[in-house]
């Protein structure tokens, strides 16, 4: 998951923002929604080190976008696009128990 979402935001990373969370969602979302199966898969420390991973690719990726600082960078870029663009938070996401009965 983490090499996809790698190879996906360094191809896209000059797009708009909304666009990007859009499609990010749809990518974790349907990962997540496929491998995670009830009482057999243990989606959460997955979904951990996906957000770890997020955070620090989005703010290197923004930092780099915006050689000024920019105010997404200065309030968190994770934060705020889970809070203002509609990026899926996964942890939360995955306890919420979005999972396929086998």
């Amino acid at each position: 998951m983490i090499d996809n979402l790698r190879t996906y935001l360094n191809t896209h990373s000059t797009t708009n923002s909304r666009w990007l969370c859009r499609n990010m969602n749809m990518k974790i979302g349907g990962w997540f929604r496929y491998f995670s199966i009830s009482n057999v898969s243990y989606p959460y420390t997955s979904a951990a080190r996906v957000e770890e991973y997020l955070g620090y690719k989005l703010h290197k990726m923004f930092k780099r976008k915006s050689q000024r600082k920019s105010r997404i960078c200065n309030r968190g870029v994770y934060k705020t696009l889970v809070n203002d663009y509609g990026l899926i938070k996964v942890t939360k996401w995955v306890k919420l128990g979005a999972t396929v009965n086998a």
